[in-house]
């Protein structure tokens, strides 16, 4: 057990089966979390936040708040391990310096942000100071999403970097390229399709920002983003972990 949370696995598939089957019963727990949020209360995944489902307020979900809160602790055993077993696979092919470790103290970051959501559920009637439980929790999941994408852009570029200096020498590219393109492509896509809902509501302020619609349906985003990120960097650790170990003089050469 203590080899699976420190992100030291023997063989590259037990990473992916533990990866994927947390991620698999993250999902699980929030269909059951979902399963049940009283009907009374109307919960749609269209139009309410994914933190509703986390929220222990009687019109949100009394019952079944802890099982979303379950799910988040699934994805932070998966994105911490996962994190970690990534940062030493880089470490053993890239000459290690400052952009690595901002990349993994990113991804960390993001990582155990779903900690914090999971013990922070989404509450307005309970009161830390002058802040609500759930500005706190808005405030993490704010910060693990932007954690996570500096975490991978930051990848990209070492990736970039060492392609350039050293061709397929430590890192086959062809391969890894596929994640981090994936990334881009919806990172892109969301970005641009919530920007010009963002700028649309400002010119015509009869279009309501929440919860957007079509393809700037914050909700919908929110999901993907959500179990997108865990799954991306199965996907990273995966293809590190079946490439040959390069030796220290060859990473420094």
């Amino acid at each position: 057990m203590r080899r699976v949370l420190t992100g030291h696995f023997i063989r590259p598939r037990d990473l992916v089966r533990f990866g994927l089957g947390g991620v698999l019963a993250a999902v699980i727990l929030f269909a059951a979390s979902a399963a049940l949020y009283p009907q009374a209360n109307e919960y749609d995944p269209l139009a309410c936040s994914a933190s509703y489902l986390g929220s222990f307020e009687a019109e949100r979900n009394p019952g079944g708040w802890w099982v979303f809160s379950l799910a988040l602790v699934c994805l932070g055993l998966v994105s911490v391990s996962v994190a970690l077993y990534r940062h030493r696979r880089i470490a053993e092919r890239v000459p290690t310096g400052w952009a690595l470790w901002l990349a993994s103290t990113a991804v960390l970051v993001g990582a155990y942000t779903f900690y914090a959501l999971a013990f922070i559920p989404d509450v307005e009637t309970v009161s830390v100071g002058s802040w609500t439980l759930g500005q706190i929790h808005d405030g993490f999941a704010a910060l693990s999403f932007w954690s996570l994408g500096v975490g991978m852009t930051t990848d990209g570029f070492i990736f970039l970097l060492d392609r350039k200096r050293f061709g397929s020498a430590h890192i086959d590219h062809a391969r890894l390229k596929w994640p981090y393109l994936a990334f881009a492509a919806v990172g892109l896509l969301a970005g641009s399709s919530l920007g010009w809902w963002y700028v649309r509501c400002k010119l015509d302020p009869s279009l309501k920002h929440w919860p957007g619609e079509g393809l700037a349906c914050f909700p919908a985003w929110e999901w993907i983003l959500l179990l997108l990120g865990p799954v991306l960097y199965v996907w990273v650790a995966g293809l590190l972990g079946s490439m040959p170990r390069a030796s220290a003089d060859n990473v420094r050469s």
